[in-house]
């Protein structure tokens, strides 16, 4: 009896103990990860990322500024894992102005993935913007997961050289008045396998103004 009361002792000591570490591993102050390593900002990751590496979300971002992916940056796949990246204040939520392959996709199950924002205006702003690129080159490829705007601005406006490739089961949507996408460049885009793209509310799903 006194060897039983002593285990169930140390057992609630145990459970006490641990309590506080179980706690914290339920808080997630990083943004984003590389394998095991976590980053305080998504443009960290960004920046951190090798050729063909995959960066993962770890909770839902409100941007102050525009993930900004250059020419010096590798080319990476972003995973949404279920969590949602949202262009704060009007403002793009990525913006790429780069030869290199940016490829989202939601690997989560959950279908909750989502890259968003508000920007006010047609012709100069959108969710992501693409800015570069040459006719070799392919830009962005989104599998599954959403890009979608909630404002007069495009989802994706395309003003670049590069090719975009929406495909799988991915979906990108205007749910107030603006486009799906914008082609505003010699740019390319490709639309494939159960992907949706939709314009709402009378607005081209996809708007050519300048295209190869």
């Amino acid at each position: 009896m006194k060897k039983r009361i002593i285990c169930a002792l140390f057992a609630l000591y145990m459970m006490l103990t641990l309590m506080p570490t179980a706690a914290l591993a339920d808080e997630v102050d990083d943004a984003a990860q590389i394998g095991e390593t976590g980053y305080a900002s998504l443009q960290e990751a960004v920046d951190a990322a090798h050729e063909g590496q995959t960066i993962k979300l770890l909770k839902d971002i409100v941007l102050e500024s525009p993930v900004t992916i250059t020419s010096d940056h590798n080319a990476f796949t972003l995973d949404l894992n279920g969590k949602q990246l949202y262009g704060g204040g009007k403002k793009s939520a990525i913006r790429h102005s780069g030869s290199n392959t940016l490829t989202i996709v939601d690997n989560s199950g959950s279908g909750r993935g989502k890259v968003n924002s508000a920007t006010p205006k047609l012709l100069e702003s959108g969710t992501i913007v693409l800015e570069g690129g040459t006719d070799a080159d392919t830009v962005f490829i989104i599998e599954s997961g959403s890009v979608v705007s909630s404002d007069l601005g495009t989802a994706i406006l395309h003003n670049g050289g590069g090719s975009v490739v929406v495909t799988g089961t991915a979906t990108v949507q205007n749910y107030s008045t603006g486009r799906a996408i914008e082609i505003a460049s010699a740019g390319k885009v490709t639309v494939g396998g159960n992907a949706l793209v939709k314009g709402m509310n009378g607005q081209s799903t996809i708007f050519i103004s300048m295209a190869k």
